[in-house]
């Protein structure tokens, strides 16, 4: 456990390398903000997808798994596409704002 907590602190470090900026102006900040949940996000969405395809994999003819990774699947797929929607509604407020 104490060595998943290291490695988490380790590559989470890594994520907060931007903000930490100490000349960044309040736009600069809130666009790394958003852009640092936007990847944690597009991963998480990732692993959706792959959790979806390997019950959809491993169904071994049972139909309510592979209904059910096929769900899991599709919500994937709409999680990906919400992000990116988000991504680029967030830059087109930026656009707007500077």
């Amino acid at each position: 456990m104490k060595k998943e907590f290291k490695t988490l602190i380790l590559f989470g470090s890594l994520f907060f390398a931007d903000l930490v900026l100490a000349q960044v102006n309040v736009g600069q900040m809130i666009e790394d903000i958003i852009n640092f949940v936007i990847n944690i996000v597009t991963i998480f969405a990732g692993i959706i997808i792959i959790i979806g395809g390997y019950l959809m994999v491993t169904s071994a003819g049972n139909p309510e798994q592979f209904e059910k990774g096929k769900k899991t699947l599709l919500y994937g797929a709409i999680g990906f596409i919400l992000v990116f929607a988000a991504r680029e509604l967030a830059e087109g407020i930026m656009n707007i704002i500077k």
